[in-house]
């Protein structure tokens, strides 16, 4: 139905949690290379990743992340 949407298979990736790790870390590849292959000025600032029980406010975590440095790599997790 969302033929913009890029399908993805994983080879021998199941439905366990090592396998969901083996997912996440292949889609972070996959983004990073996209992302390298844009200038500067075209790539996005942040990137999101949440279980699928997460629920947030984008405004509200956009003005979160406004006092940090997008241009140099961060890792935000645990609780505000």
């Amino acid at each position: 139905p969302y033929p913009h949407l890029p399908v993805t298979v994983v080879p021998g990736a199941g439905e366990d949690k090592l396998s969901n790790m083996k997912k996440l870390f292949y889609g972070l590849q996959i983004i990073y290379k996209q992302q390298m292959n844009r200038t500067p000025d075209e790539r996005q600032k942040w990137f999101y990743i949440a279980g699928c029980d997460t629920f947030i406010l984008p405004h509200h975590l956009l003005k979160r992340l406004d006092g940090l440095d997008y241009r140099q790599p961060i890792r935000v997790g645990g609780h505000w």
